[in-house]
């Protein structure tokens, strides 16, 4: 279980909560990989391939969950949100990596518009990208991170994400 805790995050009943989730999480059967259909395909159907993690948004004014499944693995990080056709506002993909790196995403066969916000290994927002469905165009991180949070397109300013945010991550 990865935990993020920051000097001026949760209060304890809320951290103690979320704890919670995250071992009930951490201590059901986990998923296991299977062949996606490469076509037009609703996110909920990736839950059986998908591990799920529970990351708490940080904005500048508050807390927000995200259902974010969990990328973390060459295979799940390649197939990420491709062929996917919608997803709830709530919703989200976090892709995690074993070091910092400069990290590069890509929208190739991502049929939504989506926020691409990169977060160091503490869980510090370094930077926010826009990226455009279909599309090759290379998104970098700023500077070396550990996670990469995808959310639809808009909802990481509206959850005040920027360089003072954070991700909180709960699960496997």
């Amino acid at each position: 279980m990865t935990l993020f805790l920051t000097r001026n995050s949760l209060n304890t009943s809320a951290l103690r909560a979320l704890a919670l989730v995250a071992l009930a999480l951490s201590t059901a059967p986990s998923a296991h990989a299977q062949t996606l259909p490469e076509y037009p395909i609703p996110f909920d159907r990736l839950r059986s391939a998908f591990p799920q993690a529970v990351v708490v948004a940080q904005g500048a004014t508050a807390c927000y969950p995200v259902d974010a499944l969990l990328a973390n693995t060459p295979a799940r990080r390649s197939r990420g949100l491709m062929f996917v056709e919608s997803m709830a506002d709530d919703a989200g993909m976090l892709f995690t990596y074993p070091r910092p790196a400069t990290l590069s995403i890509w929208m190739k066969n991502t049929l939504i518009p989506l926020d691409v916000i990169f977060a160091d290994g503490d869980g510090n927002v370094i930077n926010v990208t826009r990226g455009k469905p279909l599309s090759l165009e290379s998104m970098p991180s700023a500077r070396p991170a550990r996670y990469v949070l995808e959310l639809n397109a808009g909802r990481a300013q509206a959850l005040g994400l920027d360089n003072r945010g954070r991700l909180l991550v709960f699960g496997p």
